[in-house]
């Protein structure tokens, strides 16, 4: 490996140090629910779950699940609203009441927007979190699910058993989550997995609420969801038997990781650029990624020069082929992109035969020029921008970008670039 190969790599290592989580296995999760949420102390499981695992893993947490409360009630929650704004949440768990997804009425009228509403306002304080729906579970026997928040008294189809329901419940998280760019726990189709290969109870006998089995197979499937990692193996309450620890881990394992695309809407970060040139020495350098958060830099250039600019320029003093390359970073994905680069730089390049001058350039905002004669200033896609007849000196003001200055004395003409950073 060369000098210039062995630094650009040891550059791109650097970087991506840098902006890599300072230790990934801290998480801090936020939850907004009701009662599906605080019953045996779901957050609490699955922090004890990390925790015990002796690997690390912390997940500290806030919650606040009021009983039966909806994701509307969220929206205007002084509560939840100061919890969201204090910031610095890795994940935010959204629980909708366990009924509203299964009622088209409700589904489209209030848990929708209110769910677009509760994730406007999470990216608004907290750029890099997570949006996580909580997908929850049809009833233990099915049937007809009728609310009325004001609106009248709107019904579910009288769903003939669990899986019915489940379909909806399903269908409901996905469609939002899809919508939203956002992520899905899917905790209802774990338990339909678990309710299909065993006979463990995972209602309470309300046939709504978790027992703590359901409980445990939940928090089994936020570990999963929160980590990225198997929670077969792990720790499990003294109340439940090991065979049924087994089997709910099992679930959770294989409806989370059994087909990934099914749970995680969220935006992929792939990396673009464009570039301009006018000389083919000169290039203004544009990021073109498409991601819906903050985005951070670096560009090597292919020459043993770097910028973390996000847009820079840069000239080429030799001509030859380089690879310019882009790393962009933004919330703890990476993504790089390169391109094959033909640089002619012209013998002479620097020569002026007149008396003009350009000063300072490169430059920021304005530049000075002086002599006798007549200038014209174009754009790096050869749009006039400035003409006047110069008569000592004078300064004028440009955008950001790449220019060409021509100059005429009424004898001789001479071509200059002028960069304004």
């Amino acid at each position: 490996m060369n000098i210039h190969a062995l630094k650009s790599h040891l550059f791109t290592i650097v970087f991506l140090l840098v902006f890599q989580t300072i230790n990934a296995q801290n998480i801090n999760v936020l939850f907004l629910g009701n009662s599906y949420t605080s019953v045996n102390d779901l957050p609490g499981t699955i922090a004890s779950l990390a925790l015990l695992e002796g690997n690390g893993k912390t997940m500290n947490y806030e919650a606040n699940t009021p009983g039966g409360y909806c994701y509307f009630q969220h929206v205007s929650n002084s509560t939840s609203l100061n919890l969201i704004r204090r910031g610095d949440w890795d994940f935010v768990v959204l629980q909708e009441q366990s009924q509203m997804p299964s009622i088209d009425y409700y589904r489209y009228a209030s848990m929708y927007p209110a769910a677009a509403q509760l994730r406007d306002s999470i990216l608004k304080y907290n750029p890099c979190a997570e949006v996580v729906f909580y997908m929850t579970w049809g009833r233990r026997d099915g049937g007809q699910q009728c609310e009325d928040y004001g609106d009248g008294i709107y019904c579910s189809a009288d769903f003939s058993d669990f899986d019915h329901m489940q379909d909806t419940m399903t269908r409901a998280y996905c469609e939002i989550a899809e919508q939203l760019q956002s992520r899905v726990a899917p905790a209802g189709e774990a338990w339909r997995f678990a309710r299909h290969n065993s006979d463990i109870e995972l209602f309470s006998s309300d046939g709504s609420h978790p027992s703590i089995q359901g409980t445990y197979l939940t928090a089994c499937t936020f570990y999963a969801t929160f980590w990225g990692e198997s929670p077969i193996g792990l720790a499990y309450p003294a109340n439940i038997h090991e065979s049924e620890a087994s089997l709910l881990q099992k679930a959770a394992s294989q409806t989370v990781f059994g087909n990934l695309t099914n749970w995680d809407f969220s935006p992929s970060l792939n990396a673009d650029f464009n570039y301009l040139t006018d000389d083919q020495y000169t290039f203004q350098f544009t990021n073109a990624t498409s991601y819906p958060r903050p985005t951070h830099c670096l560009w090597d250039f292919g020459d043993n020069n770097f910028s973390d600019e996000e847009s820079p320029i840069h000239e080429y003093t030799e001509s030859g082929t380089y690879t310019a390359k882009l790393i962009v970073e933004s919330c703890q994905k990476t993504d790089s992109t390169m391109r094959e680069l033909e640089v002619i730089v012209p013998d002479g390049i620097n020569e002026n035969p007149t008396n003009f001058a350009i000063s300072p350039n490169p430059a920021h905002g304005q530049v000075t020029l002086s002599g006798q004669g007549w200038i014209c200033i174009s754009n790096i896609m050869g749009q006039l921008v400035h003409s006047q007849q110069l008569n000592g000196t004078y300064t004028i003001s440009l955008e950001r970008g790449i220019y060409i200055a021509t100059f005429t004395d009424g004898v001789r003409n001479y071509s200059e670039k002028i960069v304004i950073q």
